[in-house]
């Protein structure tokens, strides 16, 4: 189901970006990252995992539509992302905790589509939603998984060039990610969200 949303909304930006003008511009932002507690396996026992708050950096390159979207002009862009957070806490099914001090760093390749809602002032709402991949790293040891995300924010204008990003966005994988590095075996959820401050760069 993911693969052919993907498809779709490729075609549908290939179908867009050829009847329409476009603006390229770059973007870059961070700000704060949470990883939401979520199910893990630790060798034989099972239960919850939290983290501590993390922080979060992005990098992209993208598109806007001109003309032939008055209305909701539409965005296409490719974005890379970092974020690393601290693992603190294992609460095991059945009563127990154990405490944790794991590093965990996420690098995603997100391809994203936002709808920008105008408002004929310098701030313009959207909506974004956005499919990829991700590299999740456990101390050293790695697995890759698919993400999803979805996000809101509000650009605002500041010149003819510049626009003040503020957005925030919840992203989350289908299946677990996995680690084994000989002695332990775990497997995991991973989902979270972000809150970003950026600027972007209209050529």
């Amino acid at each position: 189901m993911f693969q052919k949303t993907l498809i779709i909304l490729s075609l549908s930006a290939i179908t867009a970006l050829s009847q329409t003008e476009v603006t390229q511009y770059l973007s870059v932002s961070g700000g704060f990252g949470n990883l939401a507690e979520g199910d893990i396996n630790i060798n034989t026992e099972s239960g919850k995992s939290s983290y501590d708050q993390g922080g979060s950096f992005e990098i992209a390159y993208g598109v806007k539509l001109d003309k032939g979207v008055e209305t909701f002009p539409a965005r296409f862009e490719i974005a890379g992302g970092y974020q690393a957070n601290k693992m603190n806490e294992f609460d095991i099914s059945g009563g127990g905790t154990l405490p944790l001090d794991g590093d965990v760093q996420t690098f995603s390749l997100m391809g994203n589509a936002y709808l920008d809602i105008l408002t004929g002032s310098f701030v313009t709402p959207y909506l974004m939603i956005g499919l990829g991949g991700a590299n999740v790293d456990f101390e050293g040891d790695d697995d890759n998984v698919f993400l999803f995300q979805i996000g809101a924010g509000a650009g605002f204008e500041v010149s003819e060039h510049w626009i003040i990003d503020l957005k925030l966005k919840a992203f989350t994988a289908p299946g677990d990610y996995n680690f084994d590095d000989g002695t332990t075996t775990a497997t995991a959820e991973i989902s979270g969200a972000q809150v970003q401050i950026g600027a972007r760069y209209m050529f």
